[in-house]
């Protein structure tokens, strides 16, 4: 839920100067949800750690759209939201499957 929330959340190019109050209110629905789909998906202190991460990046995609208008600012927004979710998601796995392999290739490399 988390992930369909947040593809239209950070898809299409919606930051320029004169738009609406439309887009704004949209990036906020679509970031409710996604903070929904990240506590619907409990996992202990890992989704409030993943829901800070995950607001850090939806601070960045509303100031990009409301103070700055900055693509940079969007895109760096956009990361921060998807590492979020990834982090309540499969983040973990991701990491002992990283470092068992790193420990093995360096047991390897000493025999």
């Amino acid at each position: 839920m988390a992930y369909a929330g947040a593809i239209p959340l950070c898809g299409g190019k919606t930051i320029y100067p004169n738009a609406g109050n439309l887009s704004l209110y949209l990036t906020i629905v679509f970031a409710v949800v996604v903070l929904l789909g990240i506590v619907l998906n409990n996992k202990g202190a890992r989704t409030f750690r993943s829901g800070l991460i995950a607001l850090g990046g939806i601070c960045c995609l509303v100031f990009s759209q409301v103070l700055w208008i900055s693509m940079p600012l969007y895109y760096l927004g956009v990361g921060i939201l998807f590492f979020g979710i990834w982090y309540n998601g499969s983040f973990a796995y991701f990491k002992r499957t990283y470092f068992s392999l790193l420990a093995n290739l360096k047991l390897r490399t000493k025999i």
